[in-house]
């Protein structure tokens, strides 16, 4: 970015969107992998943040400048998540092809056993023979990865304190070493390495060699030095190829062989269990360790998709969609009809609400009822308007039923009827 700048104390050189897009396309089309892309525009942006944060005092670079060369390399980081899953994908199909099968794990615990105790002999005669201790330690952590599923960073870091702390808790089914410096150690605590007595015994017999090669190393694991052992996967590769086991290997693999062993034939609750002694969730092992479909599961899925679709109750099958079109033109039918009579209804009642009251001299208590009744009849009367301010039908419908209750049209029908008694009446009599 500051190539043929005159002046760059003042950081204003790196407000150039267009050299950074130039910057880049040339890295994706270095032959680098996406991941590197990836990592060196995280870092550039990273790089930019700490100049908001921490600002220099010669920074001539405006917060909107910075905020513009911020958006980029954002927008940049993000067109690279696609390619990401893609690489990763493949990169797990590869992975998931080298998975150690269950018979060599098996076939490992078988034979690793003996393979120590004959190694073990050796360093006994001759303690100076340092290769063969190291294809001991091949050995001891091949058994110990496969009956536990830990990281090797559990097995070098094991420490001669943690052994001695282990032998004072010990019972005669076996003894229990735990080490808390390890990888996730934040997440699951210590780490546990339970050994039958046997077991263990290499472990003392391994610290007699240890004490007679007069070495202060504090590691069960030990070297010459005062560090750990850091070679552990080339020799584990060693002591794979020594017992006759077919492919490639490495602690990574074994991890995910036996999560996926664990995730295929275990039950949630001892699935969970046995996650938790091999220190990594169950969500990252259906992310990271879970194997893909093979053919056979893949066909019996397709298989019971189609059944599922097949099925009289799958949503918008041929007889639910028959059934519910035929549902759905009755109702259809119900509804005109019922309108029609209930239109019919209320023209009834409005006719028979506008019907004027005939006039009454007497003086008795129906009269009187009769006024409040014509009192409250008064709104439902019909003004008879000239054609330009007459109002629809709808609209004076819609205002009267709004004024009047049926309550007081039922009482209106009432006096009414008994007003015409009366007048047979008084016919009679006279």
């Amino acid at each position: 970015m500051s190539e043929g700048q005159q002046k760059i104390s003042d950081w204003t050189f790196l407000h150039n969107v267009e050299r950074i897009k130039k910057w880049v396309s040339e890295m994706g089309q270095s032959g680098k992998e996406i991941t590197t892309l990836r990592f060196y525009i995280h870092h550039a942006f990273q790089f930019v943040e700490y100049m908001v944060n921490c600002r220099p005092h010669q920074c001539r670079l405006t917060r909107q400048q910075t905020k513009e060369i911020l958006l980029y390399l954002e927008k940049a980081r993000k067109d690279t998540g696609r390619p990401i899953m893609v690489h990763q994908s493949r990169v797990k199909r590869a992975k998931m092809a080298r998975i150690p099968q269950s018979a060599s794990i098996l076939k490992c615990l078988q034979l690793a056993p003996e393979r120590v105790e004959k190694l073990l002999d050796e360093l006994e005669e001759d303690t100076s023979r340092t290769a063969t201790r190291y294809v001991l330690y091949g050995y001891l952590c091949a058994y110990w990865a496969c009956m536990t599923g830990h990281r090797p960073s559990v097995f070098t870091n094991m420490r001669e304190s943690d052994v001695a702390t282990a032998e004072l808790e010990a019972s005669e089914e076996g003894v229990q070493i735990r080490v808390a410096d390890h990888k996730t150690t934040l997440q699951f605590g210590e780490a546990s390495l339970v050994l039958t007595r046997a077991e263990f015994s290499w472990i003392k017999r391994l610290h007699n060699v240890k004490e007679k090669l007069d070495s202060s190393n504090p590691y069960v694991l030990f070297t010459l030095g005062q560090q750990p052992f850091k070679h552990i996967n080339r020799y584990l590769r060693v002591a794979w190829k020594k017992m006759d086991l077919k492919g490639d290997i490495n602690f990574t693999l074994i991890r995910t062989a036996l999560a996926d062993c664990a995730k295929f034939t275990l039950p949630a609750a001892t699935r969970e269990q046995v996650s938790t002694s091999m220190c990594h969730d169950t969500r990252t092992a259906d992310r990271f360790y879970s194997h893909n479909l093979t053919l056979k599961e893949g066909l019996r899925v397709r298989e019971v998709m189609t059944s599922m679709l097949q099925s009289p109750g799958a949503r918008g099958s041929t007889q639910d969609t028959q059934k519910a079109s035929a549902k759905g033109r009755a109702k259809a039918k119900a509804g005109v009809k019922a309108s029609a009579e209930e239109r019919s209804s209320s023209d009834d009642s409005e006719s028979e609400d506008e019907t004027p009251v005939p006039y009454q001299e007497s003086g008795d208590s129906s009269s009187s009822s009769l006024d409040s009744a014509e009192k409250a009849e008064r709104p439902l009367k019909v003004q008879h308007l000239s054609p330009s301010k007459r109002q629809p039908a709808s609209c004076t419908r819609s205002s009267i039923s709004a004024k009047v209750s049926p309550l007081k049209r039922a009482t209106v029908r009432l006096l009414r009827s008994k007003l015409a008694s009366d007048r047979v009446k008084r016919a009679l009599n006279k």
